[in-house]
């Protein structure tokens, strides 16, 4: 359990006996002073490692190359050598050494500080014994001592409270860079190391803000990172939520979701360009379309290319796919605005291409298909969301059209072309994103006016928008019952939304670029992001704590830490 006495024992006291018991080793011990060489120069200011030229270093004798060898050999493990900037240079090992090190520089430089102080005062005593020699010996000396003694005790008092300040200042910027690059755990400890600095120097300051840490570090939900080597267009998670694929650039790559390791290692499976989408149809089969126009059909257990009777591709490229019911798959293109429904188990159209419009150009952006047959279609170019009946497409070619949503503006009535009914002219929304929830009653979109819109699936009636990203929405996804959607916005989060109450339950901070897709595993616990140019798929809790933590505290014996949430 993470409590003060374990942060400060087993986290600082450890860290400091390694140091210093490192630098009195045989093999480590000077001379040269190594110490004063890691203090000088492997740090900068409080919180960060420096790097110094190791050549630069063994020319200027500031350590021996035995010495050397043992910091950085297995035994000791305290420094290491990298290459940078085509000069190998010697650093700390690892980050946490940094507060140590600033330490234990700070103490030497103290006591280099009170050796000078009683210099200064033996000096002045002898001043003092030359200008008063009718002053006895023995009462100027305890006179002097006494002045010296309360002197040095006030200025020891106050470098304490200076380090200590300093120390917390440390911490809670170091809280706050760990549980950005994803360690909450450390964040955790960090937060509570200075909540414990800030109470024993009664500054209420200090604790608010490591508390403020320490709830952020608690709330944090992020489990898995996927690093990839190209942008990451799309994600999307196994029919049994074990495993997320991702596309990025030319290839898709399996991943084992609770592990964080890559599935069919040494299988290729790659396109001829870049992927731009993909989905899951029946028998764990991943579909995938790329900017050449190529539908490709993968075997989730073997990474192998399923094969087909006729070539899917739909020209001149793909820019959304849906996944329906059984194999059911539609494909869209960018510039030709047009849709085509696939029967993805032998590879045939169901039907010719339709959604093309005469009189508007389309730019269908993405797809979206519900389990009751209707098929959704963003328009970016025209800013108008239209919905069919595929279910008519047998009596109907095309099928029959069942509404639009044309643009809405914030505390204006929604636009809805209906069968029979005149058309009025869409003012451009622009939207990127189309969902369907599992039931086909509810339909969100979202658009470059940095708002996700909730929307009645069967009448096309606006519900209401949800508004806080703070730049345009890339991606929206249901949850199992449709109680929750994700946004994916280019400010880099993603955001969970309460569907009934249209509000923010909470962001997903942790990307450091646009997220361009987002998809909730199947039982609604998880949710995967595409980090488009940061090259990385994260994978998020979204169950736990469905509110922010609001408040944290300690049991009176420091066993326990209590959380408070939005959630109850």
């Amino acid at each position: 359990r993470i409590d003060r006495d374990l942060v400060m024992t087993s986290g600082e006291n450890i860290l400091d006996q390694f140091y210093r018991e490192t630098l009195v080793a045989e093999d480590v011990k000077g001379p040269p002073d190594v110490a004063r060489f890691i203090e000088s120069y492997l740090v900068q200011g409080d919180r960060f490692r420096g790097l110094f030229p190791k050549a630069e270093a063994l020319k200027e004798n500031f350590l021996t190359t035995k010495q050397l060898d043992a910091l950085t050999g297995d035994k000791h493990r305290l420094l290491r050598v990298v290459e940078y900037a085509g000069t190998f240079r010697i650093e700390l090992i690892h980050d946490c050494l940094v507060p140590i090190v600033c330490r234990a520089r700070d103490d030497r430089k103290h006591l280099e500080k009170q050796v000078e102080l009683e210099r200064k005062a033996r000096n002045a005593e002898a001043q003092a014994i030359e200008k008063q020699k009718r002053i006895s010996w023995l009462t100027a000396s305890l006179a002097l001592m006494g002045i010296c003694l309360g002197v040095a005790l006030w200025q020891w008092h106050e470098a304490d409270l200076a380090s200590k300040r300093a120390m917390a200042n440390s911490a809670i910027g170091g809280s706050y860079a760990v549980r950005r690059n994803g360690d909450p755990d450390l964040s955790s400890l960090l937060a509570l190391q200075a909540l414990s600095l800030g109470s024993s120097l009664k500054d209420r300051q200090i604790m608010d803000r490591a508390e403020d840490q320490l709830r952020r570090a608690l709330d944090t939900r992020l489990l898995r990172s996927f690093p990839h080597r190209a942008d990451v267009n799309a994600v999307t998670f196994s029919p049994d939520g074990r495993q997320l694929a991702t596309a990025s650039g030319k290839t898709l790559r399996i991943w084992n979701v609770d592990t964080g390791e890559e599935a069919l290692v040494g299988r290729m499976m790659s396109h001829r360009g870049k992927v731009e989408d993909i989905a899951f149809i029946a028998d764990n089969t991943l579909v995938a379309g790329d900017d050449q126009g190529y539908l490709r059909l993968w075997d989730l257990n073997t990474g192998a290319e399923k094969p087909l009777t006729d070539t899917m591709r739909h020209m001149p490229a793909i820019s959304a796919l849906a996944a329906g019911s059984g194999n059911l798959l539609a494909s869209a293109t960018p510039r030709k605005g047009e849709i085509i429904l696939w029967d993805a188990a032998r590879g045939g159209r169901l039907g010719p291409p339709f959604g093309q419009d005469g009189e508007h150009r389309r730019w269908i952006y993405d797809l979206a298909l519900s389990a009751d047959g209707k098929l959704a279609a963003a328009d970016v170019e025209s800013g108008r969301t239209t919905v069919w009946d595929i279910g008519t497409l047998e009596s109907a070619e095309p099928p029959v059209e069942l509404f639009t949503l044309n643009d809405w503006k914030h505390g204006s009535a929604s636009t809805v072309r209906r069968m029979g009914m005149p058309e009025e002219r869409s003012v451009g929304m622009k939207v990127n994103s189309v969902a369907f929830s599992r039931d086909g009653k509810l339909l969100a979109t979202g658009d470059r006016y940095l708002s996700a819109n909730l929307w009645d699936g069967v009448t096309g009636m606006h519900l209401g928008a949800l508004l806080g990203h703070r730049a345009p929405v890339r991606g929206v996804a249901f949850n199992q019952d449709a109680s929750r959607l994700a946004t994916a916005s280019e400010d880099g989060t993603a955001a969970i939304w309460d569907t009934a109450n249209q509000r923010q339950l909470f962001s997903l901070i942790g990307h450091d670029k646009e997220v361009l897709g987002v998809d909730f595993s199947p039982k609604g616990q998880r949710l995967a992001t595409a980090g488009g140019k940061d090259q990385t798929a994260k994978v998020w809790n979204v169950e736990a704590h469905t509110g922010g933590v609001r408040a944290v505290a300690f049991s009176p014996d420091n066993r326990y830490l209590a959380t408070a949430s939005d959630d109850n």
